[in-house]
C-alpha cells in the first residue's frame, strides 16, 4: 500500500512539472505576442511598410500562442486521463491483493494460536 502510494505521489509530480514547463511556454508565448502588439501600435501609421512587416509579426505571434494554449489544453487532458488511469489501475490491483492480506493475517494468527 505505502508503494503505491508511493508511485502516484511521483506520477503525480511529474505531470505538475510537465505542465509547469508548458505553461511557461504559453506565458513566454503571451509575452512574445503582447510585444509585437506593442511594436505595431505604436509605428508611424505613415509607414506602410514597417506597419505591414510589425502587423504580420503580431499575427504570427498570435497563431504561434495559440498553437501554446492549445497544446497546453491538449497535453493537460491527456496527462489527467493517464493519472486516472494509473490511479485506478493501482486500485483494482489493491482491491484484487486485498483478500490475501486478510488470509494471512488469519492464516499468521492461526499459528499464533497453535
Amino acid at each position: 500500500m505505502e508503494v503505491a502510494l508511493e508511485v502516484q505521489r511521483e506520477l503525480e509530480s511529474r505531470f505538475h512539472e510537465a505542465d509547469q514547463l508548458r505553461k511557461q511556454q504559453v506565458e513566454r508565448a503571451e509575452y512574445e505576442a503582447n510585444l509585437a502588439r506593442r511594436r505595431f501600435m505604436q509605428v508611424d501609421p505613415d509607414n506602410r511598410l514597417v506597419a505591414d512587416t510589425l502587423e504580420a509579426e503580431w499575427n504570427e505571434k498570435l497563431r504561434a500562442l495559440q498553437e501554446a494554449k492549445d497544446f497546453y489544453e491538449k497535453h493537460r487532458r491527456i496527462d489527467a486521463a493517464k493519472l486516472q488511469n494509473e490511479q485506478q489501475k493501482e486500485i483494482f490491483k489493491i482491491a484484487r491483493d486485498f483478500p490475501n492480506c486478510g488470509t494471512t493475517r488469519r492464516h499468521l494468527h492461526e499459528r499464533k494460536s497453535e
